[in-house]
């Protein structure tokens, strides 16, 4: 019986602290969620750029917000994406890009985590996150080889990016 109960009083902690552990985790990844839902608002009081560019009879359109800037990037023949439009606040080195890719765009690893995400046109997609702090990608559901990616983009930028994000919409 002795060896039961310190079997027991060992296990039970454990156990308590991984439940404590997986709500205050979920409670954190709600929390970055609601503060999500509640940014996709543009914040710089509607100065924005109307970007809006033809792809493989696709017309793609996305309002980049003021103080922001972009560059299209022409693929190499060793590239696997048609085209890309990298958006960056302060450097190219923090910054997200908007791919084309040849083939559908898929991700997979420990830890990833993925949520819905409706853009203002009602488009469905996926947000993928590696680690609850910052976002890492977003891509379409019915535009599978079309996929936003998080380069360094931390904290409000981050949030910034995804409320721009919101406004992409493609017209066949």
């Amino acid at each position: 019986m002795k060896k039961i109960s310190k079997k027991i009083l060992i296990v039970i902690p454990i156990i308590l602290g991984v439940i404590i552990f997986t709500l205050f985790y979920n409670k954190s990844l709600l929390k970055e969620n609601t503060k999500l839902n509640n940014s996709f608002n543009n914040p710089n009081n509607g100065a924005i750029t109307n970007y809006t560019k033809n792809i493989d009879n696709k017309i793609i359109t996305l309002d980049i917000f003021k103080d922001w800037q972009y560059e299209e990037i022409i693929p190499t023949s060793e590239d696997d994406f048609q085209f890309a439009l990298q958006i960056y606040k302060r450097s190219p080195d923090e910054s997200m890009t908007l791919y084309f890719y040849n083939m559908p765009f898929a991700v997979c690893g420990t830890g990833l985590i993925q949520k819905e995400i409706k853009l203002n046109d009602n488009t469905e997609g996926s947000i993928g996150y590696y680690n609850e702090e910052t976002w890492d990608f977003v891509s379409l559901a019915k535009e599978n080889n079309i996929a936003f990616i998080n380069n360094n983009l931390k904290n409000e930028e981050a949030l910034e990016s995804l409320a721009m994000i919101k406004t992409f919409s493609v017209q066949k």
